[in-house]
């Protein structure tokens, strides 16, 4: 899906610890140090968010879950409200947690497009079944992840798949099987 993209802001954030062994220092250094701390934040930031708004691969998916969780949790402790009038990175997690569903069920999509292209260009019947038994042990790898909402939506997109690109086949690419009768 092209408008995939989370609804979550990137987190400004100051390093209170490098405030406190700056405090002897002019001004101008303190908000250099501030202003490129805050960069290389919202850089890490927006690449993480990019990844989960655009990869195809639910590997990847729930890895950068992981990572996008973890860095929120890692530089909560150094978010100043005072100083930055910014949504906190707790809240952020929070948001995020909200609406992970909604998001496990765009990437779910983009993969379901992606294996269909696969299916597409696939010329013989077992590669084709191989393909979508991939497709289903990938994502049942990680319904522990999931809620059933987004479990019910991959069932049902394979057994869609399985009847487009398997069930609806001719019956000589099914089985193929000549069957000669003598008279």
């Amino acid at each position: 899906m092209k408008n995939s993209y989370c609804q979550l802001s990137s987190t400004v954030l100051y390093y209170t610890k490098y405030f406190d062994s700056q405090k002897n220092s002019n001004i101008s250094n303190i908000n250099e140090l501030h202003s490129f701390n805050a960069k290389i934040i919202i850089s890490k930031s927006n690449k993480i968010v990019k990844t989960l708004n655009t990869t195809d691969n639910p590997i990847t998916f729930f890895e950068h879950v992981d990572i996008y969780r973890n860095f929120l949790n890692s530089i909560q402790k150094y978010y100043n409200k005072k100083l930055l009038n910014r949504t906190s990175p707790k809240t952020q997690l929070e948001n995020f947690d909200k609406t992970l569903p909604f998001q496990v069920n765009l990437m779910i999509q983009r993969y379901v497009e992606k294996t269909e292209i696969k299916l597409l260009n696939l010329k013989t019947h077992t590669s084709k079944i191989n393909n979508l038994n991939v497709f289903l042990n990938t994502l049942d790898h990680h319904s522990n992840r999931m809620n059933p909402i987004n479990i019910n939506l991959y069932k049902r997109i394979y057994q869609e798949l399985t009847n487009k690109y398997i069930l609806n086949m001719k019956p000589m690419e099914i089985f193929s099987v000549t069957i000669v009768v003598k008279r």
